[in-house]
């Protein structure tokens, strides 16, 4: 049987003494939840003998699947306090065999490939800096003004449209404070691009698969204009024959904004629904647009709730990447975790 089947847990008692408390004792208590669930549980791919469960490969990710339309309620209470620390029995040591099958990459943007949050930080580190040289204020106060603002429009890309900054904008009555201060705007806008510069490793991993002939394409949330603009940024645009991205944000893409710096990039856009990622239904719609195959698809992201379950839910493989950030919410186990592109791309040339 050891050559059919992985030990999921050899007791829950052992691995109260090797998890954290909080995880041993959720383990402890699906022991019940497993007895009530055992058509379910063999489904999966599981045996629960007295308090030891065994899994055949890859059925913890199925589990992890079929318990929450089981019982809702007991699957949010336990799989998210589980799933991190199971995850990594799961995909561990795996050739992902399944990618001599895969032709089409998906790729989020932020955070995956390009260090969104840092250019965030140094977008508003900069405009901090030009707003107190220029006007005088105080940096706490311009600083507490920019983070209202941006919660105000949900947004962090307003540098040239400083009319925004409300309290700022009425110390200056009539006046056009992109006007009145030009060299505001481009200089933040310069501290931003600088930030997005993409890893080397991801550089490489997109040089390799598209010498491969692998067909690249980028799923994000954010709206067409700020896509455009850190993919150009990055330098990474030439990399995507499609860029699927969320609708329009009344900020990003409204009167006046010409953040799509290169046409060539701006053709390749498809705006798909507010909140694409939200479910499997943007997946479905990239995957009927681009008449492809989701057993011959990969997607790889940073979020598990937007970018493992609901391509998961499309049909796709996953694969979620660590390199930038480590989310640990939702439950959803990805087909590999990854901890740098290079793994991937070793992964990928393995399988040829």
């Amino acid at each position: 049987m050891s050559g059919v089947f992985d030990c999921w847990s050899k007791s829950i008692g052992a691995m109260e003494t090797s998890l954290s408390d909080g995880t041993g004792k959720a383990l402890h208590d699906s022991v019940d939840f497993a007895r009530r669930h055992e058509t379910l549980l063999i489904t999966a791919g599981v045996v629960v003998i007295g308090a030891t469960a065994v899994v055949k490969t890859g059925g913890v990710g199925k589990l992890l699947e079929l318990f929450r339309p089981a019982e809702p309620a007991a699957a949010d209470a336990l799989l998210p306090k589980i799933a991190t620390e199971l995850a990594g029995t799961t995909v561990g040591g795996q050739k992902a065999a399944f990618l001599k099958g895969v032709d089409n990459y998906l790729f989020d943007m932020d955070r995956t490939l390009i260090p969104t949050g840092d250019g965030y930080a140094a977008m508003h580190g900069e405009l901090t800096r030009q707003l107190v040289k220029h006007t005088g204020l105080p940096a706490d106060f311009v600083s507490d003004v920019l983070r209202q603002t941006s919660e105000k429009i949900d947004s962090n890309v307003f540098a040239d449209r400083l009319d925004l900054l409300e309290p700022i904008q009425q110390l200056y009555p009539g006046v056009n404070l992109n006007e009145r201060f030009p060299e505001i705007a481009p200089a933040a806008k310069n501290a931003y691009y600088a930030a997005l510069k993409p890893r080397q490793d991801v550089i490489d991993l997109l040089d390799s698969l598209t010498a491969q002939g692998k067909q690249l394409h980028v799923f994000t949330a954010a709206s067409p204009s700020s896509a455009v603009e850190r993919l150009d940024a990055s330098g990474l645009s030439k990399y995507f024959k499609t860029i699927f991205t969320a609708a329009k944000h009344p900020v990003e893409d409204g009167p006046g904004r010409s953040l799509l710096t290169e046409s060539t990039t701006g053709s390749k856009v498809v705006e798909l629904m507010e909140s694409p990622k939200d479910n499997e239904s943007g997946y479905r719609e990239i995957l009927d647009r681009l008449k492809i195959d989701p057993k011959k698809t990969l997607m790889t992201g940073d979020t598990n709730a937007q970018d493992i379950a609901s391509a998961k839910g499309a049909g796709m493989y996953t694969a979620q990447a660590h390199w930038i950030r480590q989310d640990v919410g939702g439950y959803a186990i990805p087909d590999l975790t990854l901890e740098s592109p290079g793994q991937l791309q070793r992964l990928v040339e393995l399988n040829k």
